[in-house]
């Protein structure tokens, strides 16, 4: 699991929030300011679930990473109508 780190605001650096959460226990998280120590400047700052690096996350399966070959292998590209679907047409609808 991941360290979670927020950026200070005074000096910039990235400040390790001593908690070590997974995404999904992340998302749970309270919306709650909490005070850290920086290490570098040694002030103390705010931070909430908004101020947290997320870049530390693995981004989460999207559906172009599973198996994009297979899936435009499907993809009708045709822009005409096919005659078959023509005939199929019922009595009563209009097309426009």
């Amino acid at each position: 699991m991941p360290m979670l780190r927020v950026r200070c605001a005074a000096c910039g650096a990235m400040i390790p929030t001593g908690l070590d959460l997974d995404y999904e226990a992340f998302k749970d998280l309270t919306y709650a300011d909490r005070t850290i120590e920086c290490r570098v400047c040694e002030r103390v700052q705010t931070w909430n679930v908004n101020d947290v690096d997320v870049s530390v996350f693995k981004k989460p399966a999207t559906r172009d990473a599973i198996a994009p070959s297979s899936r435009s292998a499907s993809l009708n590209t045709s822009t005409s109508c096919p005659a078959s679907f023509a005939k199929q047409a019922r009595p009563g609808l209009a097309f426009w």
